[in-house]
């Protein structure tokens, strides 16, 4: 809500060193480097998102990542 990506950034990176099976962590994970502009990085994050059919990433992927 305050947009602060870094810390978001943070949080997530440490829920996934505890637990990488976290419902939408990827997606969160994806959506946030998106927002930093650092796509590269985030199309990975999506993609797994994606293969978890998790619909949130679907369009985060699509639009940044290429088709699916």
């Amino acid at each position: 809500m305050n947009e602060n990506y870094d810390a978001a950034l943070r949080n997530v990176e440490q829920a996934g060193l505890y637990d990488a099976d976290i419902p939408l962590l990827n997606y969160y994970w994806g959506a946030t480097l998106v927002a930093l502009g650092r796509t590269k990085e985030a199309c990975p994050k999506l993609r797994i998102s994606v293969d978890a059919f998790e619909n949130e990433g679907r369009g985060l992927f699509e639009q940044h990542c290429g088709a699916i």
